[in-house]
């Protein structure tokens, strides 16, 4: 095998073991209404099978799926979705394919 392939390989299990979340999530999102849709990345899953995103009254937490750019990651310490309580949502996402 030569070097590109192994490095390849390499870079593909970090993405899939390592920045990919892992993880089975507590979420509150309905099963039945959990996709939201956006011109630039499509269709949206906010309640997947390893992740999920919960709902509090003044922001969101966790993971959602797009097949287009992968995980969405929805909070973060110095960025985040928030809610106004009224289901007005606002701030930003970050994805390890497009940023935020």
């Amino acid at each position: 095998m030569n070097s590109r392939v192994l490095n390849d390989k390499i870079i593909l299990y970090i993405r899939l073991f390592i920045l990919s979340p892992i993880l089975i999530a507590d979420t509150n999102i309905d099963s039945n209404n959990k996709y939201t849709w956006s011109n630039n990345t499509g269709w949206i899953d906010f309640n997947p099978t390893n992740g999920g995103v919960t709902v509090f009254p003044d922001h969101l937490e966790g993971y959602a799926w797009s097949d287009n750019i992968g995980w969405l990651k929805l909070s973060g310490e110095n960025w985040g979705v928030i809610n106004d309580g009224k289901g007005n949502l606002s701030g930003y996402a970050w994805s390890y394919l497009i940023g935020y």
